[in-house]
């Protein structure tokens, strides 16, 4: 896996589903429906669990630097290269911008 092993090791079967599942685009209802759990289930773990919560962004952030620069071994390197050298906010905006401006230049 490409998540911060101890974080994902915290997460349920049904919670590690869920967020493959809200990796492909699916909405709360649709997850929740999958899965066989509540809606306000899905929401309270995207809201309120951090583990959750951090699996999910490194698995959203992965899929747009995948989409950029493609496939799932560039996509890791450049993930770990920018979150090893630039600083948490930084980071944070760089991701940000290759999601918002769906480029991506490395040089």
């Amino acid at each position: 896996m490409h998540f911060p092993e101890s974080d994902y090791q915290k997460l349920s079967v049904k919670q590690r589903q869920a967020i493959d599942l809200i990796a492909t685009g699916k909405n709360d209802t649709e997850v929740a429906g999958i899965i066989g759990v509540g809606r306000d289930t899905v929401c309270r773990w995207r809201n309120h669990n951090p583990d959750f919560k951090r699996v999910l962004e490194v698995q959203l952030d992965l899929l747009t630097i995948r989409t950029r620069v493609g496939g799932s071994d560039n996509a890791l390197q450049v993930y770990e290269l920018l979150k090893k050298y630039l600083p948490p906010v930084c980071f944070r905006m760089v991701i940000d911008w290759l999601k918002l401006e769906n480029v991506f230049v490395l040089k």
